[in-house]
């Protein structure tokens, strides 16, 4: 489980699109999304959002939280990049790939790129494994 490295970030809930099911499998996008600790999946569009993982999550602990691409209910690339959670390892990448599944997405083998974080002069730096 992984929990919000910025508390005093207030989560808004609201500014994350409702999106029904039929909506999400269908959307041929780039992605944000987490995996809850109740293993529910929330998927919102990504480009220029004025939200993040913290809204989607409710600013709640998560199994795992990144960025990917879906096509036409595909999922084409997931990876951990989350700032505010840095999930990583095994049991994030299997929370993701689960949670993808069960909600009813194809999800080919090897979509999954864990991003390693490293600390620069200026913070936090991924570069992929």
């Amino acid at each position: 489980m992984f929990s919000n490295r910025f508390p005093e970030d207030i989560p808004d809930p609201s500014l994350v699109p409702g999106l029904t099911k039929e909506q999400v499998l269908g959307m041929p996008k780039s992605i944000l999304y987490v995996v809850k600790t109740d293993g529910s999946l929330v998927v919102a569009p990504k480009g220029g959002a004025p939200y993040g993982h913290i809204d989607l999550a409710g600013g709640e602990d998560v199994l795992a939280a990144g960025e990917g691409k879906i096509l036409w209910g595909t999922v084409k690339s997931l990876d951990n990049a989350s700032g505010h959670y840095l999930p990583i390892g095994p049991s994030a990448e299997s929370a993701a790939l689960d949670a993808f599944e069960n909600y009813g997405f194809k999800v080919p083998d090897g979509v999954y790129q864990e991003k390693v974080y490293m600390k620069s002069g200026s913070g936090l730096a991924s570069a992929t494994s």
